[in-house]
């Protein structure tokens, strides 16, 4: 599943002109615009992600890609995505039986907030400042030749930035804007939700639909793979599976 969150780094935090109560920010209703960066010696790679989220469902849209996935939990906790292509205006539904649900919680914390209660509470908090939405926890992580830096914003459950360096690698990931317009969010969701879908489960009986053919050849439908990409639409699941932090995952 999406293993990337522990080597972004984010850039400053995000200001707001005026105080605001912490009701003001629901959790549960927001949509938060990222900027990721990822450099490796002398190549560096920028990509942009949309978090939208709506009480049981997470939406993560991939831009540069052109891909998203929608996360719904149910009632019971169990969590299923559904993989959406723009380019070909098509997606992938996934039932909670084909998604390892052994650690559905903390995979879903995941998905909502980028970083698990786990992997802060094993940082060390270095500033707990502000009121309200303007709230922020400043924490930082060490071990051997990695290191990661990370702002909170405890209130709406939002990851400022995000900072890790592992050798002469590095991650930056920075909250660019963030709204908890209704309408906004509403209009996120429903316009992936008009694309037509097919069931995981009834690919191998369709592999002569192109579209589905060229995500098998390109290793899509694995559902294992991490849910990022880079700006060329590669899974980038592989590539960062062996340098997440102890504490993740």
């Amino acid at each position: 599943m999406l293993n990337m969150t522990h080597r972004w780094a984010l850039l400053p935090s995000l200001l707001i002109s005026a105080p605001l109560l912490a009701s003001e920010c629901p959790v549960d209703r927001v949509i938060a615009h990222y900027q990721i960066q990822h450099t490796q010696q002398t190549n560096s790679q920028e990509h942009e992600l949309l978090l939208v989220r709506k009480g049981d469902r997470v939406l993560q849209r991939f831009l540069q890609a052109q891909i998203s996935e929608l996360w719904f939990q149910q009632r019971n906790g169990r969590i299923r995505p559904t993989r959406y292509f723009d380019q070909h205006q098509r997606g992938i539904e996934y039932q909670a039986a084909e998604v390892n649900q052994n650690n559905a919680q903390q995979l879903w914390q995941e998905k909502r907030q980028l970083i698990t209660g786990a992997q802060r509470d094993a940082m060390t908090l270095l500033s707990d400042s502000g009121q309200g939405c303007n709230r922020r926890q400043r924490f930082h992580w060490q071990t051997g030749n990695s290191q990661a830096e990370l702002e909170w914003a405890p209130h709406s459950q939002l990851l400022v930035s995000y900072r890790l360096q592992h050798g002469s690698e590095f991650w930056q990931y920075q909250l660019k804007s963030h709204q908890h317009d209704r309408v906004a969010v509403d209009n996120e969701l429903s316009q992936l939700q008009q694309y037509p879908t097919v069931d995981y489960a009834d690919v191998g009986d369709m592999e002569n639909d192109p579209f589905l053919a060229q995500m098998i050849n390109q290793g899509f439908l694995q559902h294992g793979a991490s849910g990022f990409y880079n700006a060329q639409g590669e899974s980038l699941g592989a590539q960062h599976k062996d340098h997440d932090h102890d504490h993740a995952h």
